[in-house]
């Protein structure tokens, strides 16, 4: 990247210089390297979105950096961030125009910075900006996801909603995926549970088939995937507010309007 290298040898020569082949090949950071596993740990923790864990072990960096002069501090922070850019963009390409935007603005504020406490602050704020965009990625990606299994949740029900053999051990069969997986999901998207909205939707169906039908109500019942008992009317009842006999009452009112 060429604003890269310009602004990293602008900082070792000046602002004036007239860059050099000879002046590239002496460009280094020979006399402090920050460990690597500690340079790993961060980018790790910034790829995960831990802004809390990245700050801490970048103040263990910083805190032998500080001891270095100006320049090597310089050299350091601008190869580290370089790096976490590259592993932020290789994990997330889609983040890169963002990512790339924040090292840019790095990069330009830290000519200004002439203490450790304004690099400090320059530090920490670039790296939550990075953890904020990769959680708000990560955040879009699972709602997708979520949205995703809960359609074909949905899709599975309005299918087999006259299975009496349909609930959740059996749609998570279907799905490949754990009872507990999806029900957690499903709830989350829908604020319902999985058997609440099996019975939401075959209440739908058993006000259509009355409402458009003169089919035997035990015929109905089975249709939608119910047991004609006491707990259907019970059911009845608690969903639409009145009795059934009192139903096909407001249907047949209705129909004579």
């Amino acid at each position: 990247m060429i604003w890269f290298n310009s602004i990293l040898l602008k900082l070792k020569y000046g602002h004036k210089c007239l860059i050099s082949p000879y002046m590239v090949d002496e460009m280094d950071t020979d006399d402090f390297q920050i460990p690597i596993n500690k340079e790993e740990t961060l980018i790790n923790k910034i790829l995960d979105a831990k802004y809390d864990a990245a700050i801490k072990i970048y103040g263990e960096i910083s805190k032998q950096l500080f001891t270095y002069n100006y320049n090597e501090v310089m050299f350091s922070l601008i190869h580290l961030m370089y790096n976490v850019y590259t592993s932020i963009v290789l994990k997330y390409s889609n983040l890169k125009e963002e990512i790339t935007i924040i090292l840019k603005n790095f990069m330009a504020d830290l000519q200004t910075a002439e203490i450790s406490s304004d690099i400090d602050i320059l530090m920490k704020h670039s790296i939550k900006n990075m953890c904020e965009r990769i959680d708000d990625s990560r955040n879009n990606s699972n709602n997708q996801n979520k949205n995703i299994i809960t359609q074909s949740i949905c899709e599975i029900i309005e299918k087999e909603y006259s299975n009496n053999a349909i609930c959740l051990s059996f749609i998570a069969e279907k799905l490949g995926l754990s009872p507990n997986y999806i029900g957690h999901i499903f709830k989350s998207v829908k604020n319902i549970s999985i058997a609440q909205y099996i019975m939401e939707i075959r209440m739908e169906k058993l006000a259509y088939y009355l409402n458009n039908t003169s089919l035997p109500l035990d015929t109905i019942i089975e249709n939608v995937g119910l047991n004609k008992n006491n707990y259907f009317y019970t059911l009845f009842k608690k969903h639409f507010g009145m009795s059934l006999s009192e139903y096909k009452l407001t249907i047949k009112n209705s129909s004579q309007e």
